[in-house]
C-alpha cells in the first residue's frame, strides 16, 4: 500500500517538478489594458449585488436543477452569481468587496462614516507552511447576512453557548438573500517578478496526505490499518497538496512589458519540509491579468510582515512587504442562501484556456475557473463517488482535499458544549444525522464564520483554541 503511494509521489514529482513541458499562456489580456486595483484606505460605500440574468434564482428552480442532475444549469447559475458580485460599484471596487467585514459584523458593529476600505486581512503565523491554510484571506458578508446575525445576537459566543445549553440543534435560518464570501490573495512585488503557483489538476503528493489525515485514520476512513500503517499515515499531516507544492508557477510582471519565460525561485515541491527552494521555469504573465489590492496602509503592511506572508516574502524577495506592493486576488468562495442547503460556488485564477461554459467577463475576472454544487453527493463525481467541488487554494492541503466538497466540510459547522466544533475530519459525502459529530451540536446553518468569528462579551472569557484551517464562509 505505502510503496504504491511513494511510487506515485516519485512519478508526480518527476513529471511536474521544476520545469519542462508546455506552459499555458494567457490569450485574453492586452498589454494595453490598465491594471485594475483597489487601495487600502479608499472610500467605499456598501452596494447590493445587482440582479442579472440567471441570478438570483428561486429555491424551487435550483432544487429542480439538482433533481434533474443538470450540472450545466448549476454551473450557469454560478457564473451568473460571479457576474453579479464582480460588477463594478461606484467606488470602483467589485460589488462583493464593498460588503461588510468581520469587524463590522462580529465586532462593535458600528459602520464608520465615511466608510474606508480597511478589511482585516487574515494570515497565519510564521512557520505555518504545510498546515493547509491559504496564503491570506479576507471575508465579506452582505447586508442580509449582517442584519440576521445582529438581530439574533450571534455576534456573541455566549449566545451560541446559551442555545447549545438549551439543547437547541439549529440556529435560526438565514434569509434567502444572505451571502457570504471568502477571498484569497497572494503577494505581488512592485519591483520584480513574483512566482505564483498555478493549479493544473496535478497532484505532487498522494491525495490522502494533508491536514486532518490523523482524524481520518482514527475515524476508520481508510479502513483497518496496522499500528505501523496508522503511524505512517499520520506522519503526513503537513504534507498535503497545498499551494506551496503546486507543480507549476507563473512569473507575475508588474511592468507588464515582458513576455516569454523566466526563472523564478519558489518552494521545492520535492522537499516535504518546505525548507528548500528551487529555480522554476515560469511563463511571464502581466499584472493586469489579476485584480489587485495596493497595500497602501502602513499598519496593515506591518501586520502582514509579522505573519507567514511576511516570512514568505522575505524568503523569496529578499526584503519585507512595503506599501508599494500589492495583493492579487487568486481565489473566491461564494455561498448564497438561495436554497435551504445554500449554493456553493468557488473560483480560482488560471492562465490557461477558459472552461468551455465560461461567459465573457470584463478585465481580470475573466481569468478564473469555477466549480459549483448544491449537494454534498450529487451529481456524482467521475469516479462514481460523492460530488467533488473544492478550491485548490483552500482545500488542496487537506487530506483527501482534492476530492472534497464544500458541503462535506460545512455540514460539520456548529457549536459544542466545549466551544467550536472541529473542522476535521472532512469526510466525502453527506454525514448522516446519527453521526457522533452531531451529538449535542448547535448547528450553524453550514457557516463556519458563525462559529469562529463571534467574540466574548466578557474580557475574562477564556480564549478559544486557535481557529486554523477554518474554511469560511
Amino acid at each position: 500500500m505505502f510503496s504504491r503511494k511513494l511510487a506515485i509521489l516519485g512519478v508526480c514529482l518527476g513529471m511536474f517538478g521544476c520545469g519542462g513541458g508546455d506552459l499555458p499562456q494567457l490569450t485574453s489580456v492586452s498589454l494595453n489594458d490598465p491594471v485594475i486595483e483597489a487601495r487600502l484606505g479608499q472610500n467605499v460605500e456598501y452596494v447590493e449585488a445587482p440582479s442579472v440574468p440567471g441570478f438570483p434564482k428561486s429555491e424551487s428552480v435550483l432544487d429542480d436543477f439538482l433533481i434533474r442532475g443538470d450540472e450545466a444549469a448549476i454551473r450557469s447559475h454560478a457564473w451568473s452569481a460571479w457576474d453579479s458580485m464582480t460588477a463594478t460599484a461606484p467606488s470602483g471596487l467589485p460589488t462583493m468587496l464593498t460588503w461588510y467585514t468581520n469587524a463590522e459584523i462580529f465586532g462593535e458593529g458600528t459602520i464608520a462614516t465615511p466608510r474606508l476600505f480597511l478589511p482585516t486581512i487574515l494570515t497565519g503565523p510564521e512557520d505555518n507552511f504545510g498546515n493547509g491554510d491559504p496564503p491570506t484571506e479576507i471575508n465579506f458578508y452582505n447586508q442580509a447576512y449582517r442584519t440576521h446575525v445582529r438581530a439574533q445576537n450571534y455576534e456573541w459566543r455566549e449566545t451560541l453557548q446559551f442555545l447549545q445549553g438549551l439543547g437547541q440543534t439549529n440556529v435560526a435560518d438565514f434569509p434567502s438573500d444572505a451571502i457570504a464570501v471568502k477571498t484569497v490573495w497572494f503577494p505581488v512585488r512592485h519591483d520584480g517578478l513574483t512566482a505564483f503557483p498555478v493549479w493544473d489538476d496535478e497532484l505532487t503528493r498522494p491525495r490522502e496526505w494533508g491536514t486532518g489525515i490523523g482524524k481520518l485514520v482514527d475515524s476508520g476512513y481508510f479502513g483497518p490499518l496496522t499500528p505501523e500503517q496508522q503511524d505512517e499515515y499520520k506522519s503526513h499531516e503537513r504534507d498535503g497538496n497545498e499551494w506551496g507544492t503546486f507543480a507549476r508557477v507563473v512569473a507575475v510582471d508588474p511592468t507588464s512589458q515582458r513576455s516569454g519565460t523566466a526563472q523564478v525561485r519558489f518552494f521545492d515541491p520535492q522537499d516535504l519540509s518546505y525548507q528548500t527552494d528551487a529555480n522554476r521555469e515560469a511563463a511571464i504573465v502581466p499584472l493586469q491579468s489579476f485584480y489587485t489590492l495596493r497595500l497602501s496602509d502602513a499598519a496593515t503592511v506591518e501586520s502582514l510582515n509579522e505573519g507567514v506572508m511576511g516570512q514568505m516574502v522575505r524568503r523569496f524577495w529578499g526584503r519585507s512587504l512595503t506599501e508599494q506592493d500589492s495583493l492579487a486576488l487568486v481565489a473566491v468562495h461564494i455561498t448564497t442562501r438561495e436554497t435551504e442547503n445554500w449554493v456553493w460556488a468557488t473560483f480560482w485564477w488560471h492562465d490557461g484556456p477558459p472552461q468551455p461554459d465560461r461567459p465573457a467577463f470584463p478585465g481580470p475576472f475573466q481569468n478564473f475557473r469555477m466549480a459549483a454544487t448544491l449537494s454534498a453527493d450529487l451529481p456524482a463525481a467521475e469516479d462514481g463517488g460523492p460530488n467533488v467541488t473544492f478550491n485548490p487554494y483552500l482545500e488542496a492541503g487537506f487530506a483527501e482535499g482534492t476530492v472534497s466538497n464544500c458541503m462535506g466540510c460545512h455540514q460539520r459547522a456548529g457549536w459544542t458544549a466545549a466551544g467550536p466544533q472541529s473542522v476535521m475530519p472532512v469526510h466525502r459525502g453527506t454525514i448522516t444525522d446519527g453521526d457522533p459529530a452531531f451529538d449535542g451540536l448547535l448547528r450553524t446553518h453550514f457557516l463556519w464564520s458563525l462559529v469562529f468569528r463571534p467574540r466574548p462579551q466578557q474580557p475574562a472569557t477564556p480564549p478559544l483554541p486557535p481557529d486554523d484551517h477554518v474554511p469560511e464562509p
